[in-house]
């Protein structure tokens, strides 16, 4: 084995650390978007929610809502 087939190997070692961090770092950023849009769903559910319950105390308040259940 010459010096150009160590260098040989050693390009295709690196260029596949390379590939193999690309593919590591893609995944953890589709992760962390995913991640994101969870937590972006779930606040916006909380939101609606609040005014969901805001709306009702308000129509409490003004005597228009249904009588609650008992």
């Amino acid at each position: 084995m010459g010096i150009d087939d160590i260098v040989d190997k050693a390009k295709g070692f690196a260029g596949d650390a390379v590939e193999n961090t690309r593919e590591f770092v893609g995944d953890a950023v589709e992760n962390v978007k995913d991640f994101a849009g969870t937590v972006g769903d779930k606040v916006e559910d909380g939101v609606h929610g609040v005014a969901a319950k805001i709306a009702d105390a308000t129509a409490d308040d003004e005597g228009t809502a249904p009588p609650a259940a008992s």
